[in-house]
């Protein structure tokens, strides 16, 4: 299994490299002749039925230009896939943002239809929209997740997410982000305090992962999460090996060189199991950005 000329997306000359949230990264060797981090979600799109995804993503990278739209790509324990588009809007949503959820709406309203019965005068620092093939086929999505902020930003963002359908906003989840270097034990603090993470903490938080740029623990509305920033592109194949079953394994390991200048972020949902108290993991993504 490998990439087909038409997932590969050559790394334009001069292109700051950027994580989850959109921070600058340093290469880990020289990209001169790789591949962008969109290759993969290119591949991901076609081998699962999601090219009518793609359209969008061109839609938004006009819009925005490009490296301002960050994706995940998902599958859950059923092998349900989806991706999740994501908007940084450092500006407070400030008036006439090109990220704002009305804007966006607006922009890809003759692609897909979505709610924009938003209140713009929410400070929010971000909004994503999700995708799977039942939205794309009926070419409409329920709303945007809006993140306003939280208390906390240690080398990125934190905040807690709504999703913003016409009827109501609905919380759903507080993210929290620790410097993988120097706030480990915190983020072992805070898992001991929650249902889902105060069990199999040293499996969950393997050492592989932790070292990395930034943790990122998330309370959710059924499950808590994970994320781990800027892993190099040999981990991503084994964390796609071990949680996303499938050939994206692969893929990842075959174009090994063609990735070798990127890091990735990856992150992982779990639950605790009631008899057992054990956790299981019941979905994992892996970012990039277009």
């Amino acid at each position: 299994m490998s990439l087909l000329p038409a997932d590969r997306i050559a790394h334009p000359v001069g292109d700051v490299l950027m994580d989850y949230v959109l921070t600058p990264y340093a290469p880990r060797a020289d990209p001169a002749g790789r591949l962008h981090s969109a290759s993969l979600l290119r591949y991901f799109l076609r081998s699962h039925d999601l090219t009518a995804a793609w359209p969008i993503i061109v839609r938004l990278r006009t819009h925005l230009g490009a490296g301002q739209t960050v994706w995940g790509i998902k599958q859950d324990a059923a092998g349900r896939v989806g991706i999740e588009l994501y908007f940084y809007n450092h500006c407070g949503n400030a008036p006439g943002s090109p990220m704002s959820v009305t804007t966006l709406c607006g922009v890809l309203a003759d692609l897909i239809d979505i709610p924009d019965t938003l209140d713009e005068s929410l400070p929010y620092l971000m909004c994503s929209l999700e995708l799977d093939a039942a939205r794309l086929a009926a070419g409409r999505s329920e709303g945007f997740r809006i993140y306003l902020p939280g208390t906390r930003s240690i080398d990125g963002h934190d905040g807690i997410s709504y999703v913003a359908t016409a009827q109501a906003l609905v919380r759903e989840n507080r993210y929290s982000f620790f410097s993988a270097a120097t706030e480990l034990a915190e983020v072992q603090r805070s898992m001991a305090g929650s249902l889902h993470g105060q069990q199999d903490r040293a499996v969950l938080l393997h050492p592989r992962f932790t070292r990395c740029h930034t943790i990122c623990y998330a309370e959710k509305q059924h499950t808590d999460a994970l994320y781990f920033s800027r892993i190099s592109t040999p981990l991503l194949g084994v964390f796609a090996r071990a949680y996303l079953p499938g050939a994206l394994a692969e893929v990842i390991t075959q174009h090994a060189a063609d990735f070798a200048h990127l890091c990735w972020d990856v992150g992982y949902d779990f639950q605790r199991r009631p008899a057992s108290g054990s956790a299981r993991i019941t979905k994992a993504g892996i970012y990039g950005y277009a």
